[in-house]
């Protein structure tokens, strides 16, 4: 093995000291320092450029449609106002308002991509949006014969903003399928060879949502070759502003891997080459709205404030999670009720099923869900073992699982089996947002690092499935429950209630779209039978008893009880 591994050292090398960096793992062949992607990468960053041109258009587009359609329903839905104003006044002043919006999402940068990609940065934004709106359209709208009651702008700016938060929630999470697919993948070179890079070249590979195609390194080849990372040594630092240019590139620069004299010689070089430059901090679980510029002597330098953890945080949080989560729960009873009759039709079984998780400090309680799933899934799941797409940790997830139902596929592409759970919320041993709740055998193998997660009460939503619901590798699982139970607010929280909505709306879309290409039919496996009182988990076997249609409603005013025999079979669906 010793042999081996050295022959593989000398052969990285010979290559690279030949002027060919060694290939990454699964890779199309070798790159040479000084020349572009073997691919020819003028042709695939033009076709880059091209698709980036086209994704601000639909955006665009999407994004007029919703300004029309807001103005559209306050303006001309009421018979007074069209009444008063006339047709031809009346096209004039929506027209305004909509060039007035428009306007406005541009200047606030909103079709730039390091804007739109912070969810809270966008929301913040596309407020003043509204707000700009509003009261810009109070002194245009009487130039134009068009007098309107103050309270219709307010509510025309709240429907605004309603309908542009929700169409670009919605956008943004298909296009982080897209891009985890391999589409609108833009070049990206990481300047450094040390740990740090080889961090930041993990985290790009694990998070192919985030639309980034690693091209090589940049740096000190020996430390290249020391260092295990798999994309290619593209040339040293002295070269890094030609290879970029002729990959036209963006750079993820490994701040620790330079001094501040190199690190600052190769920011001012690669930007007078027109480079796009994106620097690390070297910090990792650090939300960036905690980092503040305090510059020292003109020298830039950050300052880290505390994460907000007041009492009043802890008050605000449960008293939104009993306001939102009972209103929800009448708002949806009609859905539930359909649900659960759909599923009863669908087979025999119980049709709502009680499964023990592990809670806030550690405690376990039952949760809620609709059943999926056929009886005897818990049986067949070793059987699926070759088939999961989280096999690098504890978790069990088979996007084709054929254990699952006709009706269950609907629910779960919908997230209607999850609603039950506002029933745990109620009861206080669920939260609206949080980590999603371990079984206990996954739980177990958990590190110490991990069981921070059971400082917070687990949710029905989170930072995870918001970012990464379809993510398989369990390090983006880890690093962004971790990152949100550090850094969590109120803000954040309702940021994650925000966009989960597109989130889960670009979710079924694409989960119905999969199921269309290979039918459930063509997946489903026979499975064993098992006796009637069995109710199934969502993604494999956890211990259930069953209960009573009449339970999804009941169940929050009796006590958790915990549920005999949950050792050894399970696994969970986050």
């Amino acid at each position: 093995m010793v042999l081996l591994a050295n022959w593989r050292s000398d052969e990285r090398r010979r290559r690279v000291a030949g002027g060919i960096a060694a290939p990454s793992d699964g890779g199309d062949g070798p790159i040479r320092s000084g020349d572009a992607d073997p691919d020819d990468d003028d042709q695939v960053t033009g076709q880059s450029a091209r698709r980036s041109r086209r994704l601000k258009a639909r955006l665009v587009l999407i994004d007029f449609f919703m300004v029309l359609a807001a103005w559209s329903v306050v303006l001309w839905t009421s018979p007074g106002i069209v009444a008063d104003t006339g047709v031809v006044r009346l096209a004039l002043g929506t027209g305004a308002l909509v060039l007035i919006a428009m306007l406005s999402l541009a200047l606030q940068h909103l079709y730039r991509s390091r804007v739109c990609a912070v969810r809270q940065v966008e929301s913040a934004r596309l407020l003043r949006v509204g707000l700009v709106t509003a009261a810009v359209g109070v002194v245009v709208l009487p130039r134009l014969g068009l007098r309107l009651h103050p309270g219709h702008v307010v509510v025309g700016a709240i429907v605004l903003v309603v309908l542009l938060g929700s169409a670009r929630s919605v956008f943004s999470s298909w296009l982080q399928l897209r891009r985890s697919a391999g589409a609108f993948q833009r070049p990206l070179v990481i300047a450094g060879t040390n740990p740090e890079a080889r961090h930041l070249e993990r985290l790009i590979q694990v998070h192919p949502e985030l639309g980034y195609r690693l091209c090589g390194v940049i740096g000190d080849v020996a430390e290249w070759d020391r260092s295990g990372m798999t994309v290619p040594w593209l040339g040293p630092v002295t070269d890094a502003a030609e290879i970029t240019r002729r990959l036209r590139a963006g750079v993820l620069m490994a701040v620790t891997s330079f001094d501040a004299t190199a690190l600052s010689a190769l920011i001012r070089d690669l930007m007078a080459a027109d480079v796009a430059v994106h620097i690390s901090t070297g910090l990792t679980r650090i939300d960036h709205r905690r980092i503040r510029a305090l510059p020292l002597a003109s020298e830039p330098m950050f300052y880290i404030e505390a994460p907000v953890t007041s009492t009043l945080q802890a008050v605000l949080r449960r008293s939104i999670d009993i306001a939102v989560g009972g209103l929800a729960l009448v708002v949806v009873s009609p859905v539930l009720a359909l649900a659960v009759l759909a599923t009863k039709i669908d087979g025999r079984g119980s049709v709502l099923f009680r499964q023990r998780r592990i809670g806030k400090d550690g405690k376990p309680f039952v949760m809620l869900k609709l059943r999926t799933m056929v009886p005897g899934a818990d049986r067949a799941r070793q059987d699926l073992g070759h088939l999961n797409e989280r096999s690098d940790g504890p978790l069990f997830k088979v996007a084709s699982d054929p254990r699952i139902t006709r009706v269950g596929r609907w629910l779960r592409a919908l997230s209607i089996d999850e609603l039950p759970q506002l029933v745990n919320v109620l009861r206080g041993d669920m939260s609206l947002v949080g980590p999603r709740p371990p079984i206990p055998d996954e739980a177990d193998e958990f590190d110490d690092e991990l069981f921070d997660r059971f400082s917070v009460r687990p949710g029905i939503t989170g930072l995870w499935q918001l970012e990464a619901r379809d993510n398989p590798a369990f390090d983006a699982y880890r690093r962004l429950d971790l990152f949100y139970i550090e850094n969590r607010t109120i803000g954040m929280d309702l940021a994650i209630l925000w966009g989960t909505f597109g989130a889960v709306v670009s979710h079924a879309l694409h989960s119905l779209r999969r199921d269309a290409v290979s039918p459930a039919v063509e997946r489903r496996t026979p499975l064993p039978p098992a006796p009637p009182h069995v109710a199934l988990s969502l993604q494999g076997a956890g211990d259930e008893h069953a209960c009573s249609v009449g339970d999804v409603l009941g169940q929050w005013a009796a006590p958790a009880r915990d549920v005999p025999g949950t050792a050894g079979v399970g696994s969970s669906t986050m």
